[in-house]
């Protein structure tokens, strides 16, 4: 409002209440058309040939929409949205199943249409743990050449680990989405438990053998790793805690063989248990081994303790014993998760390493 101060003649402007259209950009253009991919009945931005290209991958037989759209950038376009029309178009849908021939994943199209029968799957167990992850390497083909478009490493079906399958597929990938089989149950169809086998095979013929074998590999030197089980803390485990040359295991009968063999694993069994007590309240024994009867013997730590999960063992920074063992990933063994076998079968020939006797068996052969 105006002040007055003095005779005189004032003016106050008022708003109108008219307000100013607002210029706005008329180059901006919008294309509606059939699509190879891309999303239906959803306007999408593209400020580039390329952005169109990598949003829809062209125009199917009788679609002009692609042409358009790049004459439309040619001639001086920088800024236009496209909407994809589809009738009755689906998803392109995979199922994979696992070595058993269990059905365990389905894969499908992120884009409904034919483009997803462009889209190959390829599954190998290239990674640091064969036994429990594997990679999927995503392709499209032009029906007679292929281009890998995506690789994820190191999956897992394990729903706890950050690298679980169906999560990282279908956040990441810009092809796939990723999900288990809908009728899978993972804890029914994977009874078995996990874990952690050692690949250094004992030669034995008889019990004092394979007691001598052992003494020889666990010394005052070599007697310690760490193992967790089930994605635990890692506990240090001593298997000779006595200083001095008394071997650590003893045969009750050198002519049972099979006995040793229980009695080894019992008390090996027995010292890891005793350690992860010492660390985490004491309960149901964590773990159980095995050394399988045969002309070879590697020892297995078996998880026992509720998830069943897994069992890691990995160095000890002094007096190491895995190492000569052979026992954990980085030393050359195998670690077998709960949930390994429902992984997705690789597109090669696969030989289990785990059959240690067939593997002898198939070297003999070799020779």
């Amino acid at each position: 409002m105006v002040q007055v101060s003095y005779p005189g003649v004032y003016i106050q402007e008022v708003p109108s209440g008219v307000n100013i259209i607002t210029g706005v950009s008329t180059s901006i253009a919008a294309f509606f058309g059939r699509t190879s991919s891309g999303l239906v009945n959803k306007p999408t931005r593209c400020q580039s040939w390329g952005d169109f290209e990598r949003e829809f991958v062209g125009s199917p037989e009788g679609s002009d929409l692609a042409a358009y759209v790049r004459q439309f950038f040619d001639n001086g376009g920088s800024d236009c949205y496209v909407v994809r029309i589809a009738h009755g178009a689906e998803n392109a849908d995979l199922v994979i199943s696992n070595l058993n021939g269990i059905q365990v994943l389905v894969a499908t199209a992120k884009y409904p249409g034919s483009v997803g029968n462009l889209i190959r799957i390829g599954i190998n167990y290239n990674t640091k743990n064969p036994e429990d992850t594997f990679n999927m390497i995503i392709s499209l083909t032009d029906g007679t050449n292929e281009t890998v478009v995506e690789e994820f490493t190191n999956l897992s079906i394990n729903s706890t680990s950050t690298n679980y399958a169906p999560d990282v597929i279908t956040q990441s990938s810009e092809y796939i989405e990723l999900a288990l089989e809908s009728t899978l149950v993972p804890d029914t169809s994977a009874p078995n438990s996990g874990y952690s086998e050692s690949r250094r095979p004992l030669n034995i013929t008889s019990s004092q053998n394979l007691i001598d074998e052992l003494n020889g590999i666990i010394d005052n030197e070599h007697r310690r790793f760490e193992i967790s089980v089930n994605d635990g803390p890692y506990v240090q485990v001593n298997l000779k805690e006595n200083d001095g040359v008394d071997a650590i295991l003893t045969a009750d009968d050198p002519a049972d063989l099979q006995g040793t063999l229980d009695n080894i694993a019992n008390e090996i069994a027995t010292k890891i248990n005793a350690a992860i007590d010492a660390v985490i309240p004491p309960g149901t024994p964590k773990v159980t081994c095995s050394l399988p009867s045969g002309n070879i013997q590697v020892l297995r730590i078996i998880s026992n303790d509720n998830s069943l999960a897994s069992v890691r063992i990995r160095k000890d920074a002094n007096e190491d014993v895995s190492s000569r063992l052979m026992l954990g990933i980085d030393q050359g063994g195998i670690e077998f998760t709960r949930y390994s076998a429902l992984r997705p079968a690789p597109n090669a020939n696969v030989f289990d390493l785990r059959n240690v006797n067939a593997l002898q068996i198939w070297f003999r052969m070799q020779l």
